[in-house]
């Protein structure tokens, strides 16, 4: 399935989407395995993000816009990267 979705879209924008997320996973990654911060409150600020987003795209598919598009990208880059 994901071999389907990624055909539709250029190889070099697949690739560098690739190497984005496994820097990104692999730095905090290594980040959470070094720091003696304790990361179970975290689920709750993710969960609230997550409804976010979806609240962002409904809206977005509804009303479309350049601004709720930059919205969303930047909460979802953001959350994702919530330590």
């Amino acid at each position: 399935m994901v071999g389907v979705m990624t055909s539709m879209f250029p190889a070099q924008l697949v690739i560098r989407a690739a190497g984005a997320t496994a820097l990104a996973t692999g730095s905090l990654s290594a980040y959470a395995m070094t720091t003696k911060r304790d990361f179970t409150a975290s689920g709750g600020m993710l969960a609230a993000g997550a409804i976010t987003l979806i609240g962002l795209s409904i809206a977005q598919l509804l009303f479309g816009g350049s601004r709720l598009n930059t919205a969303r990208v930047f909460i979802g880059t953001m959350l994702m990267c919530v330590p």
